[in-house]
């Protein structure tokens, strides 16, 4: 039976070894947007799956598109094979809240 975590990385994951990788990427994603926001989101794998986040006010918001971006950040590197990178994307993030 494939549960939602299983979902997760079966969306995501293009090789066998980034099974592990996604999660741990996501979990540090949300870390450091609770540690920048000052806030204390704590989505669940369906949450990040699809990025949907009910709460009210603009941190929500800004969440979902983190979330969202993330989802395309991980898409990219793993097509053109390359490693996730945290600091790496905080980086091109930060630009996107800039150009918003």
């Amino acid at each position: 039976m494939v549960n939602s975590y299983t979902a997760v990385i079966l969306i995501l994951s293009i090789t066998p070894s980034s099974t592990v990788i996604l999660p741990v990427f996501s979990e540090k994603v949300v870390h450091w947007f609770n540690e920048s926001n000052r806030s204390n989101f704590e989505p669940s794998t369906k949450e990040l799956l699809f990025g949907i986040l009910n709460s009210p006010g603009s941190s929500c918001k800004k969440l979902n598109n983190t979330v969202l971006f993330m989802r395309y950040y991980i898409y990219k590197r793993k097509l053109n094979e390359e490693a996730l990178l945290l600091q790496d994307f905080i980086k091109r993030i930060k630009q996107k809240y800039i150009l918003t």
